[in-house]
C-alpha cells in the first residue's frame, strides 16, 4: 500500500509544472517510501534466518549509500531524466 503510495504521487512529477503541487507529490511520496523503507527493516527480521541478518542489513545499507553517493549527479541531468529515475527507483 505505500508503495503505491510512493508511485501514485511520484509519477505526476513527470508533468507538473506548479511548484506547489510539485511539494505536495515529493512530501507524499516521500513519505510513502520512508513508510515502505521502515516496514522492510521490520519484515526483513521476520524473513531471515538470525545468522544472516546482519549480512542482510550490510548490503542494503551498502546500496542506500551508493545511492546517497549518485544522488546529486542525478539530480543535475536534464528535466525529465531525474523524475524517470526517481519513478522507476519506487
Amino acid at each position: 500500500m505505500f508503495f503505491a503510495i510512493a508511485a501514485a504521487f511520484g509519477v505526476p512529477l513527470m508533468f507538473v509544472t506548479e511548484v506547489w503541487i510539485i511539494a505536495i507529490c515529493v512530501f507524499i511520496s516521500k513519505f510513502g517510501i520512508s513508510a515502505v523503507f521502515m516496514l522492510a527493516y521490520y519484515v526483513i527480521t521476520e524473513i531471515f534466518p538470525p545468522l544472516f541478518v546482519p549480512f542482510s542489513f550490510t548490503v542494503s545499507n551498502v546500496f542506500s549509500r551508493i545511492i546517497t553517493i549518485l544522488a546529486p549527479q542525478v539530480a543535475e541531468l536534464s528535466k525529465p531524466v531525474p523524475i524517470i529515475l526517481y519513478c522507476a527507483a519506487c
